[in-house]
C-alpha cells in the first residue's frame, strides 16, 4: 500500500523539524555571566586592592567599578556589564578561592567563570564565629554588618557599646591570627570579637567622641 504523497511531506518536514531543533545550540541560562571591557588603564578613584591566591589583581573604585588584571589584560566591569552598583566597598576570598566583590547595592562572588549575586539570608541570626567565615559592612547608617558562613550571608546587628547609645557605622573589618575578627568605627574606635565576647577598645585616642 502506497502512503500518500500529503502524509509522506507532512512526515518529512516532521523529521527536519525534530533534527534542527536537536541540533540548534542551547540559549545561555547562566545570566550571572559578566563580560568585561578590555581597557589601558585604571580609573583615579581606586579605593581597594586585592591579589587573590592566582595572582590576580583586583582593582575597586569608588564610582567607576571593578577592574581585574591578570598580568596580561585589565578587565573593567561596571553597572553596564552587571555590576549592583559602581562602587566598589571590599574585595575578600575565601578558602576555597571564590572571590567576593561587596558593592554598595549587594555582595558578588566570583567562581573563576561568573559572577553571582549573595542574596542576605531573612532569617534570624546570631553573632558566631567559624574559622572560614567572611565578614562584609552592610552599606552605611543600617546598624548592621554581614557574616557568610559559606553557604548562608547574615545579617547581624552591630553591638551596643557599653557607655554610649551613639549611633555608627562599620568602615572596616580585620581579621588576627588567633581567629578574632576586628572592627573600626566611625565615631567609637574599635571593637575586637573572639567568638564569644565583644571587647571595646575606649581609649580616648581610638574614640572620636572624646576628641571632639
Amino acid at each position: 500500500m502506497k502512503t500518500p504523497p500529503t502524509l509522506l511531506l507532512l512526515a518529512l518536514l516532521s523529521f527536519f523539524a525534530c533534527n534542527v531543533q536537536s541540533t540548534a545550540p542551547k540559549a545561555e541560562t547562566a545570566t550571572n555571566i559578566m563580560i568585561g571591557d578590555t581597557v589601558s588603564t585604571l580609573s583615579n578613584n581606586i579605593m581597594v586592592v586585592f591579589q587573590d591566591r592566582k595572582n590576580n589583581y583586583w582593582f575597586g573604585s569608588w564610582e567607576d567599578g571593578l577592574y581585574r588584571y591578570d598580568g596580561h589584560t585589565i578587565l573593567h566591569y561596571t553597572t553596564e556589564n552587571g555590576l549592583p552598583h559602581n562602587r566598589i566597598e571590599e574585595i575578600k576570598e575565601d578558602n576555597t578561592g571564590r572571590v567576593f566583590i561587596n558593592t554598595t547595592a549587594g555582595l558578588l562572588m566570583y567562581d573563576a567563570e561568573k559572577f553571582t549575586p549573595i542574596n542576605i539570608s531573612t532569617a534570624p541570626s546570631t553573632w558566631q564565629l567559624s574559622p572560614n567565615d567572611l565578614w562584609f559592612i552592610n552599606g552605611y547608617a543600617t546598624g548592621h554588618i554581614l557574616r557568610y558562613d559559606g553557604q548562608t550571608l547574615h545579617k547581624l546587628a552591630l553591638p551596643k557599646h557599653p557607655d554610649h547609645t551613639t549611633a555608627y557605622d562599620v568602615y572596616s573589618i580585620y581579621k588576627d591570627t588567633q581567629g578574632n575578627m576586628w572592627f573600626g568605627t566611625t565615631l567609637l574606635g574599635a571593637f575586637r570579637f573572639d567568638g564569644k565576647n565583644v571587647d571595646w577598645i575606649s581609649e580616648p585616642d581610638v574614640t572620636e567622641l572624646h576628641n571632639g
